[in-house]
């Protein structure tokens, strides 16, 4: 919560109480298709793993479990630009200026498609190494290798994905993230 002096001088025009309720009503909003969309997520991951382990064996099932960290960093690429610009683009709409969100918006959107393919090209050059820094057996290089391959291309849709996630909710589409969790677990599975 802000109080007078903080933020560069932002003063809320709303009282301590209402920004207190405000925060809790719009916690309470995002909660629960926050939540169905992180459990979309785990569920996409546990079957990805058991359909690679139960279909493709033990040696699929650990170069699936040795991608699960690149996996887990994009993850996290992911969830930090939508956050800081969840965040920069809620700071300058709640003072009215929209055309300072929207460019919020682009420098996000192309931050994320160029790390998106950077991080793609390294994985499709360099996956043998990548997965080698990751002590993976020999025996497991050329199909942990392929696996990461194979994921790097859809590395700079998922960071948009993750983006457009973050953005939903400032235009009041919550459950439209839900939706779009589930159809590319579904795709992916």
């Amino acid at each position: 919560m802000l109080r007078d002096g903080d933020s560069k001088g932002f003063r809320s025009p709303m009282g301590k109480q209402s920004e207190s309720r405000l925060i809790r009503r719009l916690y309470r909003e995002n909660l629960i298709p926050g939540y169905f969309t992180a459990a979309t997520m785990v569920a996409g991951s546990l079957a990805d793993a058991s359909v690679t382990g139960r279909c493709l064996g033990k040696e699929a099932l650990a170069s699936f479990g040795l991608a699960n960290p690149v996996i887990f960093l994009t993850m996290g690429l992911s969830g930090m630009i939508g956050v800081g610009m969840t965040i920069s683009m809620g700071r300058v709409l709640g003072s009215g200026r929209r055309e300072k969100a929207q460019e919020v918006f682009s420098s996000a959107v192309i931050g994320a498609l160029g790390l998106g393919v950077l991080v793609m090209l390294i994985l499709l050059l360099f996956p043998t190494g990548i997965v080698a820094l990751m002590g993976a057996r020999a025996e497991l290089l050329p199909e942990a290798a392929a696996y990461l391959r194979g994921y790097s291309l859809g590395i700079p849709a998922y960071l948009m994905q993750g983006l457009l996630n973050s953005t939903m909710p400032l235009d009041g589409d919550k459950i439209r993230c839900v939706y779009s969790m589930v159809i590319a677990t579904a795709v992916n599975i």
